[in-house]
Order: C-alpha cells, then structure tokens, then sequence
C-alpha cells in the first residue's frame, strides 16, 4: 500500500489531488489484501478440516497398532495442541487476553489475540469464527482419539488447561458414543451440534427415566423415536432464547415462582394477623356485642389489595408462559405423532386427526413450495389451530394452572 501511494504520488506530482488519489489507491489495496487474507484463512481452516477427517476415518475399526502408531510418531501431541491454540486466538481472542491476565498464557503467545475484536460485525465474521471453532473441535476429537493408542503418557499428561488454553469449552462440545464391535467396545467422538445445547433438563431426565431399558434393542428403538420431539423442542426453545421478551421470561421462572410462593404466604399472615371483627367501627368489641362485622384493619387493607394485584398478575403469567415454553412442544408433538397412525373409527380420532401435510412442518414447508392456494392454506391453518386449542383443552395441567389463576382473580 505504501509503495503504491509513492507511485502515484510520482505519476501525478505533489499536492491535495494527489494525495487524494494515493489515499484511494492505499484503501484500494488494504481491501484486496483483506480479502485474500480472509480466503487464505478459510481455505487453509477448510484444509485442515479435510485432512483431521481422513485421518480419523483411518483410525476407525482398526485392528493394527501400525497406522495410530505412525500417526503418533508424525503428529506428536505439541503439533495438535499448538492448533487448538492458534485457532483459539480466532474465534475466542478475549478468552486468551483473560488468560494472559492471570498469567496462564504469556504476553508472546496472546500477541496474536490482538488484531482480533471480540465481536463479529458481519456474517463473513462470525462464519469464518465458526469454522474456526469447528476445526479446533476436530483437532480435539483426532487428540484425544490418539490418547487411547498412546502408551507413553504424552497425551494424557497434556489434557490441562495450560497445555490446551480451551479444554473445557471443547469437552463440552464434543460427544462420545460406545460402539460393539466383536465383542469389544470402541468410542467414536464427534461435535455436539449446536442446537442441542437448547435441550431443557426436564427432556434430559424424561428421557433417562422413560426409556425401555430392558435390553439393547428396545432401548435404541424407544430411544430413537424420541428424535422428533426432541429435534422440535429444541427448536422452539432456540426460537424463545433469540426473542429478548421471552428469553427474559424463560430466565426469570425460577424467580417469579418462588415470589409466587412467598406473595402467598406473605398475603396469608397478613389476612390472619389484621382481619378482625369490627364493633361500633372499632375494632374493640365488648363481650356483649354481636359480632357481625369483621374487616382488615386500616392501613393494612391497601397493601393486601396491592400484593393481591401483584399476585394475579403472577398468575396470569404462570399460565400464559406455560403454554408458550411447554405447552406448545408438548401439543405439536402429539399431533406429529398421531398423524403417523392410521386413522380410528372413534369419535376423537376424527376430530383431533390430521394428515401428515398438516401435522408435519416439513410437509407444510413443501406444501408453500408448491404454491398450494392461499384459501387452501387458510383453511388447513384454521384446522390445526383449532386442533391444537383442542389439545391444550385436554391438558390436566394446563386446567390445574388455570383453577390456580381463577382463584387468585377471585381472592
């Protein structure tokens, strides 16, 4: 850019139009050498995406101690580790800043986490960041499928957190699963897609503890045709997390429901403490007089209407966000499921049943693909939501919710 700048300056003499023309030229080029630079990176990332894949397909159902002992001698752990490192320095720089702060990583090594900002601002960015990510994802499965062919230690001894600056994020981004093979155990590793990172608690232990486990047919099985469900539960749970409001609301449930519980308690001893009888509008009643009249005592009266407003209003929001993060998972799963049946003779099968095109978001898509009529899809839409009100009207525990805010509204 520089020399660029005193060619033109030397074609076009001295002076403001001049300068002016050298400045274009220098951001001219600073944007092409940007460019090349980006597309250098990601094909190199590309490349070494390719090359960690091939040598994991080669330690696949191996038998031979030969190719993992070739790939430990060429390799070696340090290679590896220092890939994981620098691909760091691109797709988490204030990671490696932080750790240069406590002193974990030196200044020389984090030197290279400077020219990186810790916000992507555009998509070229934050796509080139995950490719970054991706690999050094790959890179840790390759590593810690060699560790298991290791028999010097070398590996195993590196598995800290100032050998590998993010172990921990990449532990917690790559599954493992346990494959027989002739009667031998053998772990394929592989990325945790990121979706799955939205999967609620309550999915996990429903699904420890409703899988048939009775051998290890029945268990795949059961635990296969789960996939549906699961795949769109964590779907509609990326959908709340990316909207701000309902993303508030989901972090806050815990919250609103112990102060749920504790306004009750709280409106309770009040009403038990200054609900008394009133005698001659005192609250002094003789032991001759009737009493007749009983209301909570001044001062007292307007703080219970306020904590019982507040208490409504708690509970108009335990159901509505009921139906938002649970109940519709829960009524687009058996609608799915039940498109999948034959269709029965009974009354209830007949009026909750919907075809496949209906039932399915896949089939929905195709169908809007298709250029189906618009009165047509109005009409198929107009059915699954009335079949779907249908099926929150059959929620027990949407109704115990429910009997729970008509009282509070009452009260």
């Amino acid at each position: 850019a520089h020399s660029a700048s005193q060619m033109v300056s030397l074609k076009l003499g001295y002076g403001a139009p001049n300068t002016q023309a050298a400045d274009m030229t220098i951001e001219m080029v600073e944007d092409n050498l940007d460019s090349a630079m980006s597309g250098f990176a990601h094909g190199v990332n590309h490349l070494k995406a390719a090359t960690i894949t091939c040598l994991l397909s080669l330690l696949e159902c191996v038998d031979e101690p030969y190719i993992p002992g070739r790939m430990l001698e060429t390799l070696g752990p340090e290679a590896l580790r220092l890939n994981m490192n620098n691909l760091l320095l691109r797709y988490n720089p204030a990671l490696v800043r932080e750790l240069c702060k406590r002193g974990e990583v030196s200044e020389e090594e984090a030197l290279g986490a400077q020219g990186y900002s810790d916000t992507s601002h555009t998509k070229a960015e934050e796509a080139e960041r995950q490719q970054a990510r991706q690999v050094a994802q790959q890179f840790y499965i390759s590593y810690i499928t060699l560790s298991t062919f290791d028999t010097t230690g070398k590996f195993q001894a590196g598995m800290t957190r100032l050998k590998i600056w993010d172990l921990e994020a990449l532990h917690n981004t790559v599954g493992v699963v346990e494959v027989s093979r002739a009667g031998v155990l053998e772990k394929a590793y592989f990325i945790v897609p990121s979706l799955c990172e939205y999967l609620t608690e309550a999915s996990k232990r429903r699904i420890l503890t409703s899988v048939n486990r009775a051998n290890l047919q029945t268990m795949l099985t059961d635990f296969s045709e789960s996939f549906d469900s699961l795949f769109e539960e964590m779907k509609h749970q990326a959908k709340l997390q990316e909207n701000t409001f309902l993303n508030f609301f989901r972090l806050t449930l815990d919250w609103r429901e112990k102060v749920f519980f504790y306004n009750a308690i709280l409106i309770n001893l009040l009403l038990l403490l200054f609900y008394n009888y009133e005698c001659n509008k005192t609250f002094i009643c003789g032991d001759n007089e009737d009493l007749i009249h009983y209301r909570i005592k001044p001062g007292w009266r307007e703080l219970v209407v306020v904590l019982s407003c507040v208490q409504c209003l708690f509970a108009m929001t335990r159901q509505w966000w009921y139906v938002i993060e649970l109940g519709i998972p829960m009524i687009n799963a058996k609608i799915v499921s039940n498109s999948k049946r034959p269709l029965a003779k009974s009354l209830w099968a007949l009026v909750v049943w919907l075809p496949p095109e209906l039932a399915d978001p896949i089939h929905q898509h195709i169908a809007r693909q298709h250029g189906t009529k618009t009165s047509s899809l109005a009409l198929s839409r107009c059915r699954l939501h009335a079949v779907k009100l249908i099926y929150l009207c059959t929620d027990f525990k949407f109704w115990t919710i429910t009997a729970q805010t008509v009282v509070n509204v009452l009260a």
